[in-house]
C-alpha cells in the first residue's frame, strides 16, 4: 500500500512520487554496473550448463555438475567475506582515498587465502580422493580427476576475479569490471560451442 501510495505525485504519507523516481534515478546511475557484472555473471554460470547440455549430452552436463559442487565447498569464504570487506574498504575510500581503501582490503584477502588455498591445494594434490570423499567408490565420478585440477584452476581465477570486482566496487572503478565480465562471459560463452 505504501508504494502504491508513491504513485500520487504528493502522496498522503507525504512521499513524493518525483522523489522516489529521483532516488531509483541515483540507485541505477550508482550500482548499474554491478547489476550488469552479476547479470552476466549469473547468464554464464546458467548458460555455460544449458550449452554443454545441448551440445555434449546431459552426461557431460552432469560431470560438469558433479565437479562444480566440489568447487561450491570454497563459495562461502568468498562470498562471505567479499560482503564484510565491501564496506570497510568502502568507508576507507570515502574518508581516505583508494590507496588507503586497497590497503583495508588485504586483511581480507588474507582471510580468503587461509581458508581457501588449503582446500585448492589439497582438490589439486588429491584428487582422486576429494572425488571419492564426495561420491563414494562406486561413483562415475571418480574419473574425473583432470576435471577437477583445471577447476581447482578455474575457481581460484574466480575468486581472484571476486574479491577483485569488490574491491573495484568500492573504489568507483564497477565499470570497469562490468565491461571486463560483458567481454570474458561472452567469450567464454563462444569458447564453449
Amino acid at each position: 500500500l505504501i508504494c502504491l501510495d508513491t504513485l500520487a505525485p504528493r502522496s498522503a504519507l507525504g512521499v513524493s512520487w518525483i522523489d522516489v523516481k529521483e532516488e531509483f534515478r541515483e540507485f541505477w546511475r550508482l550500482g548499474h554496473p554491478i547489476i550488469l557484472f552479476n547479470a552476466f555473471g549469473s547468464g554464464f554460470l546458467l548458460g555455460s550448463v544449458w550449452m554443454l547440455g545441448n551440445i555434449q549430452g546431459l552426461a557431460a552436463a552432469s560431470r560438469y555438475q558433479a565437479v562444480s559442487n566440489v568447487m561450491g565447498v570454497t563459495n562461502p569464504a568468498g562470498t562471505g567475506i567479499a560482503a564484510t570487506l565491501q564496506p570497510a574498504v568502502a568507508r576507507a575510500h570515502a574518508i581516505a582515498g583508494p590507496r588507503v581503501a586497497i590497503r583495508e582490503a588485504v586483511p581480507y584477502l588474507v582471510w580468503v587465502g587461509a581458508i581457501v588455498i588449503p582446500l585448492l591445494v589439497a582438490f589439486t594434490l588429491v584428487p582422486r580422493w576429494t572425488l571419492l570423499r564426495f561420491y563414494g567408490p562406486k561413483s562415475p565420478y571418480i574419473s574425473l580427476v583432470l576435471a577437477l585440477r583445471l577447476a581447482v584452476l578455474a575457481q581460484g581465477l574466480a575468486l581472484a576475479a571476486q574479491l577483485s570486482g569488490a574491491i573495484l566496487a568500492c573504489v568507483r572503478q564497477a565499470t570497469v569490471l562490468s565491461k571486463i565480465q560483458i567481454v570474458t562471459s561472452t567469450i567464454c560463452l563462444i569458447a564453449m560451442e
